[in-house]
């Protein structure tokens, strides 16, 4: 019989404006390795106000970290979703969405394939996709995931929430609110993490480092940039990723670090060691006078 047990430890909140478009910005992503079942291992917000679920389903340990996203008149439990899981197993996930008006509101969810390039999206389904919530009213919506028995290194879509007031002031103007929530399914056994650092270019006080994915999956580099100047002065140890970043399969992203003062036209040693998926990688350049 399957047994659930539930520990909440609560976040802080952290002001701020939040932008409509969940997943813009990541900050956190939380990992916890059990490669059997099918678990959810990470979800992003900056906006953290529910803290940590630790699940025990008949010996299946799953951690998910649940965040909340506002934006306008919902609040959504969290902003990315991201499972590991095996190909052709099926895996339901917990969405709650909030209706945070003064007035009731209409609310729809659809999926689509982020690239667009899946010739058929049928691998995930929502339920239920279309509903009305009231001032104040929330509702849980299952995240429905099965994975095709063919499917390799991960699959990507997008769960776009949108909300329309069924009340409009005389005078006033509705506005539409829509989130975006990212959805990444690692098919685990299959991922392949392959990185490569192509290019570092120091421009005045910026460091700009250009990061390939090679592999099938999407990685968020972790790690560390040093850099030294003449006779080998400790300019500065900044994150390689201070906002946890994801680099998509084939493609490339340029992380942007700032130093407290110019490197260009100094003599200068910089040291890139960085981390991603279950491997690790180190850079060395120099350069300068």
């Amino acid at each position: 019989k399957a047994r659930m047990t539930t520990t909440v430890i609560p976040a802080p909140a952290f002001a701020g404006v939040i932008p409509a478009f969940a997943g813009v910005i990541p900050t956190f992503a939380g990992t916890s390795r059990n490669p059997t079942p099918p678990y959810c291992h990470s979800c992003e917000s900056r906006n953290p106000t529910t803290g940590i679920w630790i699940a025990a389903f008949a010996g299946m340990t799953a951690l998910i970290l649940l965040f909340s996203e506002s934006a306008h008149c919902l609040n959504v439990s969290h902003s990315r979703i991201e499972l590991t899981m095996a190909p052709g197993k099926d895996f339901t996930h917990t969405l709650m969405v909030k209706n945070t008006d003064k007035v009731p509101v209409d609310v729809k969810l659809r999926a689509e394939d982020w690239f667009k390039s899946s010739p058929s999206f049928n691998w995930l389904a929502i339920d239920p996709a279309a509903f009305e919530l009231k001032e104040g009213e929330a509702r849980n919506i299952a995240i429905a995931v099965s994975a095709p028995v063919q499917a390799s290194g991960e699959l990507n879509g997008m769960i776009f929430v949108e909300a329309r007031p069924k009340v409009i002031q005389e005078g006033a103007i509705g506005i539409n609110t829509s989130i975006g929530i990212p959805i990444y399914v690692i098919m685990d056994g299959t991922q392949i993490y392959k990185a490569a650092i192509d290019k570092v270019e120091v421009i005045g006080s910026m460091l700009k480092v250009t990061v390939t994915n090679l592999g099938n999956a999407h990685i968020r580099p972790m790690g560390d940039i040093t850099v030294r100047g003449p006779r080998g002065k400790k300019l500065l140890t900044v994150p390689l990723n201070e906002y946890n970043y994801p680099i998509l399969p084939n493609s490339s992203r340029v992380i942007e670090v700032k130093s407290p003062g110019e490197i260009e036209g100094l003599w200068y040693a910089i040291r890139i060691n960085m981390k991603y998926g279950d491997k690790a990688l180190k850079f060395n350049l120099k350069g300068g006078e």
